[in-house]
């Protein structure tokens, strides 16, 4: 996964393996003073799909 930040808004972006992964960052981000709104544009990865 990959983030950026505009104007205070962290924007999360890529392929997580799971939902505990994407959770993971939004939590390091609500640690950041500067951040007001997450959003998240992330999938998350299906094993099962060949």
């Amino acid at each position: 996964m990959d983030t950026g930040t505009v104007k205070g808004v962290v924007h999360e972006m890529g392929i997580a393996q799971d939902e505990g992964e994407v959770w993971r960052v939004v939590d390091h981000a609500r640690a950041i003073s500067s951040v007001r709104r997450m959003a998240s544009h992330v999938t998350i990865e299906d094993a099962d799909r060949p």
